[in-house]
């Protein structure tokens, strides 16, 4: 016979093993990560579906992000307290949460006999397509539904935000990017964006730069793995190895650097991180389980990632590399938008993680144009002028480019130890097919 006890405790773990909460931990190797259809994300299957995918990531009507995330964010923890996404749906003009009747509305207002073959619609299809090199043909076709459903960061690609616009228009103009978000606005909307920020975020130390764009002013930044918000798919230690290892890719290619922080009180610290499922860390975007987003950012702001994906360590098996998506969700929080390039950390969809993957020439010199040049903070050649003239005298066209600049081996090159002499050698003795080949064999000559 069980004693009033212990017919207690076996009722409330039958009960604890019955509902539907987050597990602590996982396996070690992760045997029991078995995808459950309530954390499964929904799958862009038809046009309705591909609608409110448009919506959300800004095709239909761009998405005023950054104030998102303070409409109804402040003190609110878990479901109960958290507005239904029928409460959300009228937010404001650009949620990203935007809601079926809503959607519906609108295309009625078109006259439109079809609403998900609005004009609207099929516009931002073929937009959508183009960016994802897609033929476009404005028709829902089993490429486009493909592209759809690939993992993808959770910001929208498309955003109207007042103070971030001239952050990422500046940007990208300096850079010969194309995105059509092409209205400047006036200082008083950076005001007002200011005026947005939540207390710990006012407290940052968050300036104009010379150039008019939004972006940290101080150049030593705070970082902080929150402790409600580790994963269970990692150990601890891997998790602050891998992201203390994306700040430092950045820190590698701008003059920030960033410092680990576990002791400041939260309000100090300038980025948190952490990891959560569905509702999660008093957010008001919810995940959307396994499949589609990974991951979201707030420009000068936090980052968070969903523990439904399954997330590995780099080069370490079949999932979503951390290290990866935790350098493009920097990259946001520094203020870059999505770019449609090959070869950028910052593109919207993820792509299967190579080994060696790195910020690339375009990503360098967008967060450049925001923080300025690297000047100093590690190791560089010691005479940069004599390889120079040594890339010139050899027309090593793998090392400069057409107008006699670093190109992105070049660069690599000469962020190493290396004095001149030896870059010389190393250029006039090698062809690369890679950077990384590029940066092993440096490695190699200058005894690293």
């Amino acid at each position: 016979m069980l004693t009033l006890l212990q017919l207690i405790n076996v009722l409330l773990l039958t009960s604890i093993g019955s509902t539907d909460a987050e597990k602590l931990f996982h396996s070690r190797d992760h045997s029991d990560l078995q995808i459950s259809s309530s954390h499964q994300a929904e799958f862009i299957t038809d046009k309705d579906t591909a609608e409110l995918f448009l919506s959300r990531y800004g095709f239909i009507r761009p998405v005023n992000w950054e104030e998102l995330q303070f409409e109804e964010s402040t003190g609110i923890s878990n479901d109960e307290d958290f507005p239904g996404e029928e409460d959300l749906s009228g937010i404001q003009e650009g949620d990203s949460s935007l809601s079926r009747a809503e959607t519906d509305d609108d295309d009625d207002d078109e006259d439109s006999p079809n609403p998900t073959e609005s004009q609207a619609f099929i516009s931002a299809l073929r937009e959508f397509q183009m960016v994802s090199g897609l033929s476009v043909t404005g028709l829902f076709d089993d490429a486009t539904k493909a592209a759809m459903n690939k993992p993808r960061c959770g910001v929208p690609d498309k955003e109207t935000d007042d103070a971030t616009d001239e952050v990422h228009n500046s940007t990208n103009s300096a850079l010969g990017i194309n995105t059509d978000t092409s209205h400047d606005r006036p200082h008083q909307h950076q005001i007002r964006m200011a005026s947005l920020l939540s207390k710990r975020r006012q407290k940052r130390h968050v300036g104009k730069r010379a150039w008019g764009n939004m972006a940290f002013s101080k150049m030593v930044l705070k970082w902080r793995l929150i402790g409600e918000g580790y994963s269970s798919q990692l150990t601890i230690q891997d998790q602050r190895h891998i992201i203390s290892l994306a700040f430092r890719m950045w820190s590698e290619v701008c003059p920030l650097e960033f410092v680990e922080d576990t002791s400041s009180p939260l309000e100090f610290v300038d980025i948190s991180l952490g990891f959560g499922t569905g509702r999660h860390l008093g957010c008001n975007q919810k995940f959307d389980g396994t499949g589609r987003e990974f991951a979201h950012a707030w420009f000068l702001g936090d980052i968070h990632f969903d523990d439904d994906e399954h997330f590995t360590a780099p080069n370490t098996g079949s999932g979503i590399s951390l290290l990866k998506v935790a350098v493009h969700e920097i990259g946001h929080v520094l203020g870059l938008p999505h770019v449609y390039s090959t070869g950028s950390i910052m593109q919207p969809s993820y792509l299967p993680q190579e080994s060696g993957f790195e910020i690339n020439w375009m990503d360098r010199k967008a967060i450049q144009h925001l923080y300025g040049d690297c000047k100093g903070q590690f190791n560089t050649v010691s005479d940069p002028e004599g390889l120079m003239q040594s890339l010139e005298e050899l027309d090593y066209l793998a090392a400069l480019d057409d107008n006699g600049n670093l190109s992105e081996i070049g660069i690599i090159i000469s962020e190493l130890p290396l004095d001149a002499q030896m870059a010389k050698a190393l250029l006039a003795s090698c062809e690369f097919d890679c950077v990384n080949e590029a940066v092993t064999i440096a490695a190699m000559l200058s005894g690293m």
